[in-house]
């Protein structure tokens, strides 16, 4: 079972990160798998923000969870559920 790594959460949603062509500064989106063929979305996911460690150099992204939630309730399928 999937789990997040900062506050030990099992929802956890596959996807993947895209780059979106703009000039906001969310260049990149986290895009869930299994968004709906009918979705008429402007951006096509949600925006990241990135960050990274100069000391360790782990480098990770991070979302607004309430538009995730939002952009998933919407936007995909009803058999999208958390990675297991």
């Amino acid at each position: 079972m999937k789990q997040c790594i900062k506050c030990k959460s099992t929802k956890v949603v596959k996807g993947s990160i895209v780059e979106w062509s703009s000039s906001t500064p969310h260049r990149q989106l986290f895009k869930p798998n299994h968004i709906k063929f009918t979705a008429m979305t402007v951006n096509g996911g949600v925006p990241l923000d990135a960050y990274a460690c100069m000391e360790c150099g782990l480098a990770w992204s991070e979302t607004d969870p309430h538009a995730l939630k939002a952009f998933v309730d919407k936007n995909c399928k009803a058999e999208v559920k958390p990675v297991t």
